[in-house]
Order: structure tokens, then sequence, then C-alpha cells
């Protein structure tokens, strides 16, 4: 069992660092998350703050661009553990949201998914895409076998991802 561990952890690291970048489609890509974008995503998040937090309890607590900064830093002490991925979506030429997996358990080979897109983006298909194209990638490499999703019961629109 330990030597399964160690072989998934060993194809993790790599398939994490063979998708620092994951190419959706032909105005879509997914990229692993920086400090480099945390003014931009700050930005996004101040734009659809009022929306996102109808479904979510964090956009409330981003108040400044420190906040922002701190998340991405323990976002990528979680990704040097392991134990979480997070890609910010990219499309035309502009951040348009998050995709993530907010836990990773290697042992399981399970991954709790999460995302927000601008809400000015909506009904583009873009998360599904997104979703699926990432799904494919990990799955395809034995890295993770059951993805799960929580959807906020009066959240149709992330329902229907």
């Amino acid at each position: 069992m330990t030597s399964n561990v160690s072989d998934a952890a060993k194809n993790l690291d790599q398939a994490l660092i063979l998708r620092s970048q994951l190419k959706v489609s032909s105005d879509a890509t997914l990229e692993v998350i920086q400090p480099s974008m945390a003014e931009a995503l700050f930005g996004l998040i101040q734009r659809n703050k009022t929306r996102l937090s109808l479904f979510l309890l964090w956009p409330q607590q981003v108040a400044n661009i420190r906040d922002t900064k701190a998340f991405i830093q323990e976002q990528l002490i979680a990704m040097q553990k392991g134990t979480a991925q997070i890609y910010a979506i990219h499309y035309q030429q502009n951040y348009a949201g998050l995709l993530s997996f907010v836990t990773i358990n290697r042992q399981e080979k399970t991954a709790e998914i999460g995302y927000w897109l601008d809400g000015a983006l909506e009904g583009k298909v873009i998360i599904s895409s997104a979703l699926k194209r990432l799904m494919e990638c990990y799955a395809s490499q034995d890295i993770i076998q059951k993805f799960i999703i929580h959807c906020h019961v009066h959240n149709r629109k992330s329902q229907a991802v």
C-alpha cells in the first residue's frame, strides 16, 4: 500500500509539473495559480463579491490585496504538499475565475472540486469545459479516480456544471 501511495505522489508531482498550463479551448487555458496573479484576481473578486457571496462564505473575507496574496501563498504550500491544486481560468486574454481541487486525497485518489467564474462570463460553458479537461487529464494519469463537487441547493447555475 505504501508503494502505491508513493507512486501516486510521484505521478501527482509529475502531473503538476507538466500541467502548469492546460489548454481547454482556443479561448481558454488553466494556469497554475501564481503570486503575480494576485492583483487581477483581487479585482475580479471585488467585481463579483456580491454575487459570489450569495453561495460562498469566503468572498466577504477578501477585503484587500493582502488577503488575496495570503490565499495564493497558502495554496502554493498546499500544492507543494500535494493536498490541493488550484488553477486560474484564463479566458480571452483575461483572468475569469478559479478552478481547483480544494482537497486531494492521494491514498483514496479523490479530489473535491471548487470553482467560481466572473458573472459576465456565465453561460459560455467555460467551467464545464475546463472541468472536463482537468478531470480527463488527472483521470487518464490515474492520479484521481473520484471527483466530488458540492453545490448550494439554490445555485442552479453551479448545479448545471
